[in-house]
């Protein structure tokens, strides 16, 4: 079967910095680790691809506005005090919605185990890099 070589250029994840278009692909009610509620969405963009995860505990719903007020094109603050929602449901009335996410880069150590000549392993930290969308603008 012949295929299309550009059609898997983009389907990896986020590797640069910067101002990106994305699209809501999925969106997905789960539990945290804390037991909260949390959405959990799928995004694409011609750059790549990223999941991002807002919990709906109260403290961490103001993250969850800023993607909400991007995706409803929510620029005034007469159109913000007006706005309600059902958190529980509004995910998934965020599928298919764009917004501009600015990408930065992020760094973190994972702990690994590496093989020592004898056969045994030795506790390490290996410092790795990802990019993570860490805010929403209106496109």
């Amino acid at each position: 079967m012949i295929e299309k070589f550009s059609d898997y250029e983009s389907v990896g994840f986020l590797s640069e910095e910067g101002r990106f278009n994305f699209v809501i692909k999925s969106a997905e009610l789960k539990e945290s680790q804390k037991g909260d509620p949390m959405w959990v969405f799928e995004c694409e963009s011609d750059h790549g691809k990223t999941t991002i995860y807002h919990s709906l505990a109260p403290k961490a719903r103001w993250s969850f506005n800023n993607l909400i007020k991007a995706c409803l094109k929510m620029k005034t603050k007469e159109q913000i005090q007006k706005f309600q929602c059902d958190y529980q449901e509004i995910g998934q009335q965020l599928v298919g919605k764009r917004f501009i996410g600015v990408v930065e880069e992020d760094t973190y150590e994972k702990p690994v185990k590496v093989p020592n000549d004898d056969g045994t392993f030795r506790d390490d930290v290996d410092v790795r890099t990802s990019y993570k969308i860490t805010s929403y603008e209106i496109e």
